[in-house]
């Protein structure tokens, strides 16, 4: 007997989500600024309130647009939460490795603002210039406190953590009162 051909399911391609409707979009937006389901359901402009608004705001969650909509905005904040946290990162290690040299010229003198590198104008607090009676300018430099800088890129690291004494005592301690034994007399 000839063996019999299997037949090829079809594959099928994922259906393309159409846009979302005003009300899912308004639905979107609630969630996304923390408001509760039923919250967020009924201001989208839907009819149904108490537990039967729960009920269509957890099937509404369901929808694979409305969850690709609210994951779409999640994604775009958490790409510029990273950005952010390596922006603090970058500008704490400028105030705490920046290199005063850097400051001067070959020649001693210190360096006007607009010419500095970008990493100690980045470092500094704050700046006074003043000109002298020829009209030289002079320029001086405040800069962030390296010592704590180093101490929130230490935390942010987590190169030193706190340790925890375990203080507790497990014997018995005898209290001799050498006042009230001299006190007492010794007949």
């Amino acid at each position: 007997m000839a063996k019999a051909k299997k037949k090829k399911k079809p594959t099928r391609k994922p259906p393309k989500l159409r846009p979302l409707t005003v009300q899912q979009q308004r639905f979107v937006e609630y969630i996304l600024k923390g408001e509760t389901q039923s919250y967020a359901y009924m201001k989208a402009g839907y009819k149904s309130i108490g537990n039967a608004a729960e009920v269509s705001a957890c099937q509404l969650l369901r929808n694979p647009k409305i969850k690709a909509a609210i994951n779409k905005v999640r994604e775009k904040a958490n790409r510029a939460a990273e950005i952010t946290q390596t922006r603090i990162l970058e500008e704490e290690s400028r105030l705490a490795l920046y290199d005063p040299k850097e400051l001067m010229d070959g020649n001693g003198k210190i360096i006007p603002l607009h010419k500095l590198p970008e990493n100690i104008r980045r470092a500094i607090h704050g700046v006074e210039i003043t000109q002298d009676a020829l009209g030289t300018l002079k320029y001086k430099y405040k800069f962030a406190e390296k010592g704590k800088a180093l101490e929130r890129l230490e935390k942010i690291e987590g190169m030193f953590k706190a340790e925890k004494l375990d203080l507790t005592f497990n014997g018995s301690i005898e209290v001799i009162d050498s006042y009230a034994a001299k006190d007492k007399d010794p007949a």
